[in-house]
């Protein structure tokens, strides 16, 4: 619980598009491992007029491991490709070199110019 409340104290909103985060720190203090964060993407990806949810998990190296889900009317496996990833359509990832502002910089400029969520 204390990971998904911090996850969810990171959570940020852009119309149709929604991020959340967790870095190592948040993940030791609350004693969590790697597999705890399955499935925090889809809490982004609940929220109402939500399509397109990343979640962005920091590895001990500091880069991110990114999980993109949507809701069917983008192809976030069309999107995690650009980065080196791949998955589905609707569930996909990738990783991103750190820092954390530039991970999600990058990862959020690149689904911005979709129009879907413009």
């Amino acid at each position: 619980m204390r990971l998904l409340g911090s996850a969810l104290s990171n959570l940020h909103r852009e119309g149709p598009l929604a991020w959340i985060w967790v870095t190592r720190d948040q993940m030791e203090h609350a004693g969590a491992k790697e597999e705890d964060c399955e499935g925090l993407v889809n809490y982004a990806l609940s929220i109402q007029d939500v399509e397109v949810a990343a979640f962005f998990r920091e590895l001990p190296n500091g880069s991110f491991r990114v999980s993109l889900r949507s809701k069917g009317q983008l192809n976030v496996a069309a999107i995690a490709e650009k980065f080196g990833g791949g998955g589905h359509e609707c569930a996909s990832g990738c990783s991103l070199e750190g820092p954390l502002s530039i991970a999600v910089g990058r990862l959020v400029a690149q689904l911005r110019n979709d129009s879907c969520v413009q």
